[in-house]
């Protein structure tokens, strides 16, 4: 089985997961399986490459060590189309079947894969509408000088309303000078070395800059 939440506060609050799981091992019992396992991990569904649990499924299924493989739903297992078609077609390789909870996908005839691969279209697209949405709040309010986010960025401080943003005239003007050493063709690394020679403190008070922190500065040159 394979189980999924896209936040650490998801898992800790551990309500998706014990739904899912209960879930998975009410079908597999209802289909005859023993379940082996229930890899679970709390990591967005964007894509492939930073998810260890899927990949450990994958590799079991590719190796011959799986009759079957449970997830809740497509959405849960997969955001990304291609990840979706690509593994399916992994698992029909190998004769893995694969069940969520309205049954079991076949995979076998034409109509099969097409009803597969709607689900996995609309579970991308329901993500790309959440970071579409997402984007379009969050520049509503940097638009309106509001806070985004958890960490202050530099060049501004916290208002007393703990809402909205003022501008800190000693970051506004680091910010300049590195949007001016950019604009000169200095690399990251040696802006970093000339803010540290200058004294100049970072956001979290500090006096060493590098490279990462320089990077993550805004300017009108990045």
């Amino acid at each position: 089985g394979y189980i999924r939440v896209s936040t650490d506060g998801q898992a800790e609050n551990g309500v998706s997961l014990a739904a899912q799981r209960e879930g998975i091992e009410s079908r597999a019992a209802a289909m005859g399986y023993d379940l082996a396992e229930i890899i679970a991990e709390s990591v967005s569904g964007k894509d492939l490459a930073h998810r260890p649990g899927m990949k450990r499924v994958v590799d079991l299924a590719r190796r011959g060590k799986v009759a079957a493989v449970f997830v809740a739903k497509v959405d849960r297992a997969w955001r990304n189309t291609i990840d979706a078609l690509t593994i399916a077609q992994a698992f029909q390789a190998k004769g893995v079947r694969l069940y969520d909870a309205s049954g079991e996908y076949r995979l076998e005839t034409p109509d099969d894969w097409f009803r597969f691969t709607i689900d996995a279209a609309l579970a991308e697209r329901e993500r790309r509408v959440i970071g579409y949405r997402t984007k379009e709040a969050m520049g509503h309010k940097r638009a309106r000088g509001e806070r985004v986010g958890r960490f202050i960025p530099f060049g501004f401080d916290l208002a007393p309303d703990g809402v909205h943003l003022l501008e800190n005239a000693i970051e506004q003007a680091i910010i300049g000078t590195i949007g001016e050493l950019r604009a000169a063709g200095f690399t990251l690394r040696a802006i970093a070395a000339d803010l540290t020679d200058r004294g100049l403190a970072t956001k979290n008070g500090g006096s060493a800059w590098s490279p990462r922190t320089v990077s993550k500065v805004p300017t009108p040159a990045a």
